[in-house]
C-alpha cells in the first residue's frame, strides 16, 4: 500500500506536466490508497487490543510502578 501511495504521488506530480486529468487520477489513487491503509491500520490496532490481557484493560493501561506522582509525603 505504501508503494501505491508513492506511485499515486508520482503520477500526480508527473501528471501536472501532462494533463490536469492525469494529475487528478493520481490524486484519486493517493486518496484511495490512504483510505485502504487507514482501514488496515485500524484492523491491526483492534487485533492488538484484543490480545492484551484483562489486567491491562482493568488498570487502564497503566503500569503498577507508574502510580500517581502527585502525592507527596513530606
Amino acid at each position: 500500500m505504501g508503494l501505491g501511495l508513492l506511485a499515486g504521488m508520482a503520477l500526480t506530480i508527473g501528471g501536472l506536466a501532462i494533463s490536469f486529468f492525469v494529475a487528478f487520477a493520481g490524486f484519486v489513487l493517493v486518496l484511495v490508497m490512504a483510505v485502504l491503509l487507514e482501514s488496515e491500520l485500524r484492523l491491526l490496532g483492534r487485533d492488538r487490543l484484543g490480545q492484551l490481557p484483562i489486567s491491562a484493560w482493568l488498570s487502564g493501561g497503566r503500569r503498577p510502578d507508574a502510580q500517581s506522582d502527585s502525592v507527596d509525603d513530606h
